[in-house]
């Protein structure tokens, strides 16, 4: 992918509206200012570019702000000023989301160019989008105009460079951070021999450069790095799947895999490798991509014994108890979405592609809409939109301005520097406008029957500290993987470490020590210890 878009691109994004017939699914709410939403509400497009694969994940992610907008405005924060939205569907592909995203723009031509007739674009700001690539292309859109744009899960570290990226924003870390998490699990269980598994896009890509970067001071080596294609229409997908899958079953002694992949990609994975006994009883490492991704395997086919042991790495949960009551009240009170939020409507009517004729009573569509919400979601989608808010109240409430003259750029510049307090946490953004909150270490197990819980917290790595900690009462369950062994080669006392000429350093020979000498640790290079001679 170029790093830099040029200029006839844009002029080309935005002559999309003028030929694009289809009306566009949205969820509007009036305000005073206005904020934008980008969420990948359906995943992927198909090869007419129409959007499909609607995701009951993401629907519910673009109700956390929502509800965290309506929050605000019902707290009376703000005084007489109440926030709207404007949420628009990014269908998880870059060409899609730029052209819905230029309805938050005052080059739309939906809107009165005039600057005398409209002096600031339709949205102060943007949360979202979720993907990695599809944030850089429309933060470089938006950035046109200055507007500022939070995602609440592109994590690539490319984001930080503020050079490239001034106007974007992130309530989560940079994947650097996670990397590091990854390599202190190996580390701590002593697995130097792992195969990777990522997509071929920023996030993929720029995630398995940084784990290499942080294995090589450990001495940690991969068997096997994997791309997959990013997006499902790809030609290529299906023969790199079968590549990958095969790589995953013939390395016998790699037993860990980790895997920076997407949910839709993993399900095809545990589908194919768990076919043969060779694939089964692994140990998978889960970036935040799919680690709390309860579609990625197929329950009715396939249990978590014959995968194995599934570790997560997870951006910090949030509380979800609030919005849990905001869920479950629309069951009475949904009528009032009715002309206000088509996705909503989709989903409760039973008019999206993810019924597959289920129980289609509302109270069944609400349980789903619970059972989908994401703990990371909540507190990186609630910060943002406080964050938000407490920049308009800093300005308009604090400073009295003037709404109606209020920039995007004015408005940016105050957020980059804002300071929130959510569930009495303090945040704020570091000098490349990301959150540091660090990670939260699960794994998977079962609740009952055959339903996986995905939320089981094991530990957590702390960004400033550098430092991962396990939580002491599962200690002895986390460190019963220590007896996994997913290692090339190893030595054993009385044995020395002999380097294979082209072998990564992981791979060795061993030797039995010379006559005399011995060896006390398993491991050692070339180290021996003479006996002492009387």
């Amino acid at each position: 992918m170029k790093h830099f878009f040029s200029s006839w691109f844009f002029l080309a994004v935005l002559s999309l509206q003028f030929f694009c017939s289809e009306s566009l699914q949205e969820a509007k709410s009036p305000g005073d200012i206005i904020i934008g939403g980008l969420f990948p509400i359906h995943e992927s497009v198909d090869a007419k570019e129409q959007c499909n694969r609607f995701s009951v994940a993401r629907l519910t992610q673009s109700l956390i702000m929502v509800h965290a907008i309506e929050e605000i405005n019902r707290s009376g924060e703000l005084g007489n000023i109440t926030l709207g939205y404007h949420l628009v569907d990014s269908c998880g592909d870059v060409t899609t989301a730029l052209r819905n995203s230029l309805r938050f723009m005052k080059r739309n031509g939906n809107f009165n160019t005039d600057s005398k007739q409209q002096s600031s674009p339709p949205v102060m700001a943007v949360i979202g989008d979720y993907h990695s690539e599809i944030s850089m292309a429309v933060t470089r859109q938006l950035n046109m105009e200055k507007i500022p744009q939070i995602s609440y899960g592109a994590t690539s570290g490319l984001l930080s460079d503020k050079t490239r990226f001034p106007s974007f924003l992130r309530t989560v870390p940079e994947d650097d951070h996670q990397a590091q998490a990854i390599i202190q699990i190996l580390k701590d269980h002593n697995w130097n021999w792992v195969g990777i598994v990522a997509t071929n896009g920023e996030y993929g890509r720029y995630a398995v450069e940084r784990l290499q970067h942080h294995a090589a001071s450990q001495d940690i080596c991969f068997a096997y790095i994997k791309f997959l294609p990013e997006f499902l229409v790809d030609s290529n997908l299906e023969d790199n799947l079968r590549d990958t899958v095969k790589s995953v079953i013939e390395n016998q002694n790699v037993s860990v895999v980790v895997s920076f992949a997407k949910p839709s990609h993993m399900r095809y994975m545990f589908d194919n490798v768990l076919k043969d006994h060779r694939g089964r009883k692994k140990v998978w490492i889960a970036s935040d991509n799919w680690s709390q991704a309860v579609d990625c395997l197929n329950t009715t086919r396939w249990n978590l014994k014959d995968v194995g042991t599934v570790f997560g790495v997870t951006l910090k949960s949030g509380n979800s108890s609030r919005f849990e009551r905001f869920l479950r009240n629309l069951t009475n009170n949904s009528d009032q979405y009715e002309n206000k939020n088509s996705f909503l409507m989709e989903f409760l009517k039973g008019n999206d592609d993810s019924n597959n004729g289920s129980n289609t009573s509302i109270e069944f569509k609400i349980d789903r809409l619970v059972n989908m919400t994401y703990l990371y979601a909540i507190l990186s989608i609630e910060l943002a939109v406080k964050a938000i808010a407490q920049t308009v109240k800093d300005l308009c409430v604090t400073k009295k301005c003037d709404i109606s003259t209020l920039q995007p750029g004015e408005f940016r510049d105050a957020l980059k520097k804002v300071k929130v307090s959510l569930d009495g946490i303090n945040y704020s953004f570091n000098k490349h406008c990301d959150v540091d909150s660090g990670y939260d270490i699960i794994m998977w197990r079962y609740l009952s029957g055959t339903t996986l819980d995905m939320n089981y917290q094991v530990g957590h790595y702390d960004i400033k500290q550098d430092r991962l900690m396990v939580t002491s009462e599962i200690n002895n369950l986390y460190h019963q993987t220590k007896k996994v062994s997913s290692r090339c080669s190893v030595c054993y006392p009385g044995e020395m470490k002999v380097r294979r000429y082209g072998q990564p350093v992981c791979c060795y020979e061993c030797k039995k020590c010379p006559e005399n000498f011995y060896s006390n640790t398993t491991g050692l290079y070339y180290t021996t210890v003479k006996f002492n001679e009387k």
